[in-house]
């Protein structure tokens, strides 16, 4: 295997020389140049990469949403504990309440 000959290049030629031969042999086979270079294998691209983002946005919306669920048991207990000392607080003040009342009379 000859480094120069698949580079394209001589013997001699300068490290900038073989730096732009391997940039351009680089680009040429990268496989996003050649997709993106080739009309009909763009668009299938472009179709997978709106198919992904559209799969990426359902998976957080259900993460969210299970996220979310794990949460309510735990605002619903602080909203029943917030009720409960609501109630007690509403017991205390009708007592009272019946408390004067039975003074008066």
């Amino acid at each position: 295997m000859n480094y120069y000959n698949i580079l394209g290049i001589q013997n001699n030629s300068s490290e900038e020389q073989i730096k732009i031969a391997f940039r351009n042999l680089a680009k040429i086979h990268h496989p996003a140049y050649r997709i993106l270079s080739n009309p009909q294998l763009r668009i299938r691209y472009d179709q997978a990469q709106r198919q992904y983002e559209k799969q990426i946005q359902i998976f957080n919306l259900i993460r969210n949403f299970i996220n979310a669920n794990d949460k309510i048991p735990l605002i619903h207990q602080k909203d029943l504990e917030s009720n409960q000392n609501e109630s007690k607080t509403l017991d205390i003040q009708e007592i009272q309440k019946k408390k004067i009342r039975k003074t008066q009379n």
